[in-house]
């Protein structure tokens, strides 16, 4: 039994030894991780017999196996499309009759869905045989507005909505005194250390008594701001924190 034939992470990939890092052989040329195939060697392979009897032959599995790999050649390296306007309803759709899934086809310039009972038996298990992919689609839209626009629904989404927005606005103008904030304490800093600086080079007691004197007012603004930077920080994390709710 071989493990590990294809690596397709985006963090790491399989490897022999363990989990490694992705190299350039794992991402096409825009940088995108790809879906690659292992070579014979970097398998696991298990050598040893099972502890149970099969349940079909050794070689009507090996046979199976070798059939499906080339039903499967001509797709063999390609990823999946992750545009989900291509499937809008993929795995949602099942067929009423026998409640297998109905699977994304192409046909024409448009797409259906087939039963994958009717796929696998050629019609002889299930009697219904495919669904218009776009009509499929526009008779769900227009359940889920006809939902949406109930009276009593859309009154409750309007409220919910109104008050995402005026959570929003708040936690807007928040973020902004927050950041007007930490740009006076920045200043405020720069300002604190070119005061040492001057007072190190005072000559006088006149003239480092006046630096001392500017040095200790820079340190306690700057210090009100740390506080009040921190204050606004914490205020704002306890605003964005989810809030549940008994039911």
């Amino acid at each position: 039994m071989n493990y590990g034939r294809r690596s397709m992470g985006d963090q790491a990939r399989y490897s022999p030894q363990g989990p490694r890092p992705l190299e350039d052989a794992d991402r096409d040329a825009a940088g995108q991780p790809r879906v690659v195939r292992n070579s014979e060697g970097a398998l696991i392979t298990r050598p040893s017999p099972a502890r149970f009897e099969p349940l079909i032959a050794p070689e009507q599995q090996r046979q199976l196996i070798a059939l499906l790999d080339e039903r499967g050649g001509t797709q063999r390296g390609k990823p999946r499309s992750q545009d989900p306007a291509r499937n809008p309803l993929g795995s949602r759709v099942f067929d009423l009759n026998c409640t297998w899934p109905m699977y994304r086809q192409p046909c024409g310039g448009s797409f259906r869905y087939t039963c994958g009972l009717y796929m696998q038996s050629h019609g002889a298990r299930c009697a219904h045989n495919h669904l218009d992919g776009p009509t499929a689609v526009r008779f769900l839209l227009s359940c889920v507005r006809q939902r949406v626009l109930a009276p009593r629904l859309l009154a409750k989404l309007e409220a919910r909505l109104t008050e995402l927005a005026r959570q929003d606005s708040a936690e807007g103008t928040a973020l902004q005194e927050l950041r007007a904030k930490e740009a006076a304490l920045v200043a405020l800093k720069g300002q604190r250390e070119k005061v040492e600086r001057n007072l190190a080079l005072a000559e006088t007691p006149e003239q480092y008594r006046a630096v001392a004197a500017q040095f200790e007012n820079f340190k306690g603004q700057e210090k009100r701001k740390s506080v009040a930077c921190g204050a606004g920080r914490e205020g704002r994390g306890s605003a964005s924190r989810p809030k549940w709710h008994r039911r």
